[in-house]
């Protein structure tokens, strides 16, 4: 089973390669998951638990999205030229950089109101042992239900501005005619930078790296920027990744309190169960279910971020408390993927049903952006499935109401703050 499950995985990517010459909905949703199952299967063959079952399954959602994209014309603009009737994309910038400014500076008020609501001050951020303790401290108190650390209406409206702060910035910044400007763009991710390096929140940092990504990819689909990799922005992307991961694993260390190399082991094996369990844990989950089931709750837990606020469906923490071993060694972890909560949804058949109109709908929305044809909405939207994408390992980005509310900020920053200008008539 796993030759075949390696042998489709190649398959798709042949197809998205081929069949998609940009960097389209389907295309990167395929990528995404194509080379996570082939990593995965073939380097974790010996440590990881497989059941293939559900990696089959995630290969058949694959191939459906592909033909949902291809229904809607998959190689519509690839084949022709992009007819936009001498219509530019035009933005605003420096109101755009001035809101991006504004976004940073609340950002910072969460993450240094929680050091100091712990008897911290900012000085002790400046003492290596004071920071360990500070990280360790925070960590704990958040876990524990510190009340202190509930985050209040005020502190859940800052977060929104930490991670639209960082959207704007990726968006703009093909845009921007100056090194201040770029410098701002970049420096708005610095909020939630700050915040995983004190308080130990990964997700923090893994947010706002994505909604730039995100942002930027989506800019340059607007404005008809030609994406291409040549060996200096491979090296580049190489070593943010690597910058990226050494974070992450900065950032958990710091969480621990501890800075030293059985912390550091420590760190990788915990770092190893986040990064590669999502696909064995959702893979020994899916070979457990029916085909069908009853029990469905029809978008109430992909859209949880408000049937939870309607008080229609009640979010946990963490989304699910079960946790799996993921590895012969005993590691675990309660990270299922998007899939788990589609099937919990709608079923199997359902899923793979919802995976062609999404691959349908979605490309018809880029078509939409490439094209200049209500390109507001359609903007919005493909930002929020790049963002689902990337997200996807891990849950729905729609559990998270934070996330739903900077969808909508968006899409009125950009309706409020561009246009489109007609240089000629088409002919």
């Amino acid at each position: 089973m796993s030759i075949i499950c390696i042998s489709l995985s190649v398959v798709c990517l042949i197809i998205a390669y081929k069949g998609f010459k940009e960097l389209c909905p389907a295309k990167i949703f395929m990528y995404f998951w194509s080379i996570q199952i082939l990593v995965m299967t073939i380097l974790g063959h010996d440590y990881l638990i497989f059941k293939y079952s559900g990696i089959f399954f995630i290969i058949c959602c694959l191939f459906f999205i592909c033909l949902g994209a291809t229904l809607a014309g998959g190689n519509y603009i690839e084949t022709t030229t992009v007819k936009r009737c001498g219509k530019v994309f035009w933005i605003d910038e420096k109101k755009i950089v001035k809101i991006i400014l504004l976004l940073t500076i609340i950002g910072f008020i969460d993450p240094v109101q929680a050091i100091l609501s712990q008897g911290f001050s900012l000085t002790n951020l400046l003492n290596f042992s004071s920071l360990l303790e500070i990280n360790n401290n925070l960590s704990l108190n958040r876990y524990e239900g510190d009340p202190k650390m509930t985050r209040n209406v005020i502190s859940q409206i800052t977060g929104v501005f930490s991670y639209l702060g960082p959207l704007l910035g990726g968006f703009i910044l093909p845009f921007t005619s100056s090194k201040k400007h770029k410098l701002l763009c970049y420096f708005s991710l610095s909020p939630q930078l700050f915040g995983g390096l004190t308080q130990g929140a990964k997700m923090g940092i893994i947010t706002a790296v994505f909604v730039f990504i995100s942002g930027y990819l989506n800019s340059c689909f607007i404005i008809n920027k030609k994406i291409t990799i040549k060996w200096k922005s491979l090296l580049y992307g190489i070593s943010f990744f690597l910058l990226f991961i050494g974070v992450l694993i900065l950032s958990m260390m710091f969480r621990i309190g501890c800075f030293d190399i059985d912390t550091f082991y420590i760190v990788i094996g915990k770092f190893i169960s986040y990064a590669l369990g999502h696909l064995p844990a959702f893979d020994i989950w899916f070979d457990r279910q029916p085909l069908l089931s009853t029990d469905l709750t029809y978008g109430g837990k992909f859209f949880m971020g408000i049937t939870n606020y309607l008080g229609i469906v009640e979010r946990k923490s963490g989304i699910y408390d079960e946790f799996v071993d993921i590895s012969l060694y005993g590691d675990q972890t309660n990270v299922y993927t998007i899939f788990r909560i589609l099937i919990e949804d709608f079923g199997i058949i359902g899923t793979l049903i919802f995976f062609l109109l999404l691959g349908y709908f979605a490309q018809r929305m880029y078509i939409n952006v490439r094209t200049l044809r209500r390109y507001k909405s359609s903007l919005t939207f493909i930002v929020a499935f790049y963002f689902l994408t990337s997200w996807s390992f891990v849950t729905s980005v729609f559990v998270y109401t934070s996330y739903i509310v900077m969808f909508f900020l968006f899409y009125y920053i950009i309706n409020k703050y561009s246009k489109i200008i007609y240089k000629n008539e088409c002919h």
